[in-house]
């Protein structure tokens, strides 16, 4: 996904998320309540995503080993936060 674009949620929830690979711990998630539970989980696996590509390098196919998740599962929570490696 194109920088600037919006990612739908699968709950209907969107979120512009622009990451480069020396930036921001925090995700920019407009519109998301702090005591929602979808909102803290998205949060939280954008926070661990994000982490582990920054120990492995950015190397998405030892990330997704390490979250034990398929790659291609991985390049698609990828595209739906918009974090762009």
């Amino acid at each position: 996904m194109k920088a600037g674009k919006v990612a739908r949620q699968p709950s209907g929830m969107t979120a512009d998320i622009n990451v480069s690979a020396d930036t921001a711990d925090e995700p920019n998630l407009p519109m998301l309540d702090e005591n929602d539970l979808k909102s803290v989980a998205l949060k939280a696996e954008y926070n661990k995503i994000i982490n582990v590509l920054k120990e492995v390098k950015y190397n998405k196919t030892k990330a997704a080993q390490l979250l034990n998740i398929d790659r291609k599962t991985l390049y698609n929570k990828l595209r739906l936060l918009n974090i762009n490696y």
